[in-house]
Formats: structure tokens, C-alpha cells, sequence
């Protein structure tokens, strides 16, 4: 295949001025068009993050310094940054790169790449990397991973091994005009992607190398309880989707009032630059079709809201979730009306409550990560079905919902959950190289195990598309 493309340096994506039709030139005139929603560095779903909304809040970032993952300070705004951090202002031109390249080619955004390979070659979050720490990743992983990390929800990477990646894949395609051998397109006979363990919090162990995971089915480890305590919280089922605001339905009346300040980037939903959906305000939302269909996203999901008319009950039950989860995260941390739980202040946020029936032994915010994987086409042969992931996110968004308690929560203090497994996803040789789901697993704890049996997924048929995050 014909392999090419256009990268740009933090030289010229960050902190740098518009003269004579620079690359900085293109960034401040295409920077809204490519990023209606901001640019996210982290992970907004329970993590760390910095939203930025403009090109101006890029330059007040400072090149150089060391490379650190974001401070537990940032949750969207970069005041939270009082240091020089060079993996930041690489990270940003990473995603600079790739979403200049994906909405040049959409046709949304001036022309990124003029060379005439550029048209022949696959978009760059498709391409694969060859060596290092992130040696056969896509690109379109290399973002994710890097979101996550950054953000402090999952392991697998150091800073030093990060910015390693990062800093190749910026460096590859310079203006393009020169190709430094980093990226290969895919083929049908591509690696499939792997991917160190993730887990549900951040550690300060030695490096972690990418390692294959391997290919059988997920088992659920035996759950401890050690130790449990009350468990509090709110969610919505129905209250969400082709609903409006009235005097009797209070949490569609809190999805209206909230919905910016929770999700002030957008909500994205499925894998960014696979299949994804960003929501950018809660009509949007409003608007998805709800049916009984369990599938993944339309191969034509890019970001835009209403590519998926199927009526998919995956995606329905999947944005419910991630605003059950979101509004509780926002409002604990008082940038939503505190109003959403006010006695849930001594409970585990919901993110990090325990099902004890399906998926039993998995927190919420691991259910979430595989049903916007699902969503993206990906992980198929993981070992969770599609129906059974979408039967864990309806018991999660019905726990809690009119004020009830239906028991299918708890609160560990420290849950656990054995590695899951997965087998490669095969992709089709224009869509990028097979990916498989990175394992999750939290921090272990002890008591007496109660095991949860494997469940078998059904593979589905479809290649990922540019593009999780999941974020």
C-alpha cells in the first residue's frame, strides 16, 4: 500500500505564531472546524483532564520540561498545569495531527496533506507503528492510550516510554515531505494490536512494555469483599433520550441545566477515530433513534451525531450510562448543580461501584470502556457479548433510578477483577490493523471468592473505521 501523510512538530502546533502561511497558520484556521467541541488531553470520564477551546489556550502552554502525566488538579481547565510538561504539548500536537488529517479528508477542513501520495494513502489513524514501546499500536491507539494515560485511568506506559511514541509519530511525516520510516500502512496480514494491562488506577510501578494479551475467553476472577459499606447513588434509565423537561421528570430537567458543564468538550461515544459519536449538547442527544438493535456504530460514524439510524440499543444504553456517570463525577465535584445525589457525598462514586450479578466483579466504569470498545467495532472476540454488556449497562442505569435501590451495586473499597483476556479483532486491509482490548483489572484486595462464569461473545462482522475515548 501506498503509505503517507503530514505531521507537524510541537514547533508549530503549540505556542507559535501565524506568519506567511505557516503550519501555525493552518492550525488557527482550521483548529474550530476539526475540534467543534475542543480538544480533550486525558480522560474526562472519572480522570484528569484539560479541555482546550481554542488556539489561545494552546499557546499559553509552554514546550519543554519534563514528561508527567496530568496533575490530579486538572479537571478541564490548564490553570492546572504550573510546570513545564513536554509530553502535554506533545500529546496536543498528536492530536492536532490526526484530527487535522481525518477533517481535511472528511472535507471539513482546508487540504492537510498536498503531496500527491497523501491521496493514495490511508488516514494516519490508521497507520501502524513499527517500533518502540508502541511497536505495532495504531495510531489511532497510540490517541487513546495516551488520553487514558494522560488522564491517569489506566497503566501500561511511563512518561519517558509515552512521549517516545508520541514524539516519533510527530516527527514521521514533517510537512510532508519526509517519511522517517516510523509508520506503515496496514495490510490484511497486519499484528494485531496489543497492549499492556490496564488498570482501573494509576500506579507508580517500574515500566510496563507492551505485551500481547492472550486469546481466550474472559473469565471473571473471584470477587472479594474487603471491605463493603453502604453504597449510594443515582441513575436514569429512561430519562434521557426523546424526553423533555417537565415538572415530573427531574433528571431530564438535570440533563438540560448540566449538560455543558459536565461534558464542556463534548461527550464522545465509541473509540475516537474509529467509530465515534461526539454529542456537543444535549438535543443531540435527545435526537438518537432508540430501537432493539445490538450492534456496533455505522462504519460511517465519524463524530457526527445521527449516523446511526439503526436504532441501536447499544448506543442508547451506552450514552445513558455515560451521563449517569459524568453527572455524578460533576457534581461531586460542584461544577453541576449538587443537586443530582446530595446524600451520596460518603458513597463510592458511581464509577467505582461493583456489579454483583452480570458482569459480576466489574466496576461501572469498566462496563462503560467495553460497551464504547463494542461501540467502536472492536473487541469482538473478547469474551463479553454485546447482549450481555448491554443487559450490565441496563442493570446499571436501573440500580438507582426513582430513588430506589435495587441492589445490584456495591461498594468495595477495593474491587477487584482478574485480567480479561481478548483475541485480536481483524480488520480489512483499508481500515487499519486488527486491535485487541487492552485487559483491565483494579487493585487487588482479600476474603472469600465468589467466581462469575466466562461468557462467550459472538463475533461481529466490521472493520474499524479512523478513529475511544474513550473519552
Amino acid at each position: 500500500n501506498v503509505c503517507n501523510g503530514r505531521t507537524q512538530t510541537q514547533g508549530s502546533m503549540v505556542d507559535s505564531k501565524c506568519k506567511g502561511g505557516n503550519p501555525t497558520c493552518y492550525r488557527n484556521e482550521n483548529f474550530d472546524k476539526a475540534f467543534p467541541s475542543g480538544l480533550n488531553v486525558g480522560d474526562i470520564y472519572g480522570g484528569n483532564y484539560i479541555t482546550f477551546e481554542t488556539v489561545a489556550q494552546i499557546d499559553e502552554m509552554r514546550k519543554g520540561g519534563s514528561a508527567a502525566f496530568l496533575p490530579s488538579a486538572c479537571k478541564g481547565n490548564s490553570s492546572c498545569v504550573t510546570d513545564e510538561n513536554n509530553l502535554i504539548t506533545q500529546v496536543i500536537t498528536l492530536i492536532l495531527n490526526v484530527g487535522f488529517d481525518l477533517c481535511s479528508r472528511s472535507g471539513n477542513c482546508a487540504e492537510w496533506c498536498v503531496t500527491d501520495p497523501c491521496e493514495q494513502s490511508t488516514s494516519l489513524a490508521t497507520q501502524v507503528i513499527t517500533k518502540g514501546s508502541c511497536k505495532d499500536w495504531t495510531v489511532a491507539y497510540l490517541v487513546a492510550q495516551s488520553k487514558c494515560l494522560m488522564g491517569g485511568t489506566c497503566t501500561g506506559l511511563q512518561p519517558d516510554q509515552l512521549i517516545e511514541c508520541v514524539d516519533l509519530f510527530n516527527n514521521n511525516y514533517v510537512d510532508g515531505k519526509h517519511d522517517n520510516g516510523y509508520l506503515k500502512c496496514p495490510s490484511s496480514t497486519a499484528s494485531p494490536t496489543t497492549a499492556a494491562p490496564i488498570t482501573s488506577s494509576p500506579t507508580s510501578s517500574s515500566p510496563t512494555t507492551a505485551a500481547p494479551v492472550t486469546a481466550s475467553p474472559t473469565a471473571l476472577a473471584p470477587t472479594t469483599a474487603s471491605p463493603t459499606f453502604e453504597c449510594k447513588g443515582r441513575t436514569a434509565r429512561d430519562d434521557y433520550i426523546g424526553r423533555e423537561c417537565t415538572t415530573s421528570n427531574s433528571a431530564t430537567c438535570y440533563r438540560d441545566n448540566n449538560f455543558h458543564n459536565a461534558f464542556p468538550a463534548g461527550m464522545t461515544i465509541g473509540i475516537l477515530y474509529e467509530r465515534w459519536i461526539t454529542f456537543t449538547n444535549k438535543d443531540e442527544v435527545n435526537q438518537i433513534v432508540e430501537g432493539s438493535n445490538l450492534e456496533p456504530l455505522s462504519l460511517n460514524c465519524t463524530g457526527t451525531p445521527g449516523c446511526d439510524q439503526t436504532g441501536n440499543r447499544l448506543l442508547v444504553r451506552t450514552v445513558t450510562l455515560a451521563l449517569n456517570v459524568q453527572f455524578d463525577i460533576c457534581s461531586r465535584e460542584g461544577r453541576c448543580d449538587q443537586s443530582w445525589c446530595p446524600d451520596c457525598s460518603n458513597s463510592l462514586p458511581l464509577e467505582q461501584q461493583t456489579l454483583v450479578s452480570d458482569c459480576r466483579g466489574m466496576t461501572v466504569h469498566q462496563i462503560l470502556k467495553v460497551a464504547n470498545c463494542k461501540l467502536a467495532g472492536e473487541c469482538e472476540n473478547d469474551g463479553f457479548s454485546i447482549s450481555l454488556i448491554s443487559d450490565c449497562l441496563n442493570t446499571i442505569n436501573k440500580n438507582y433510578a426513582g430513588g430506589e435501590d435495587r441492589g445490584d451495586l456495591e461498594c468495595i473499597e477495593n474491587p477487584t477483577t482478574a485480567p480479561t483476556t481478548a483475541s485480536p479483532t481483524t480488520g480489512s486491509p483499508t481500515t487499519g490493523s486488527p486491535t485487541t482490548l487492552a485487559p483491565t483489572s483494579a487493585a487487588p484486595t482479600t476474603g472469600s471468592p465468589t467466581t462469575g462464569a466466562p461468557t462467550t461473545g459472538t463475533p461481529t462482522t466490521g472493520s474499524p473505521t479512523t478513529g475511544a475515548p474513550t473519552t
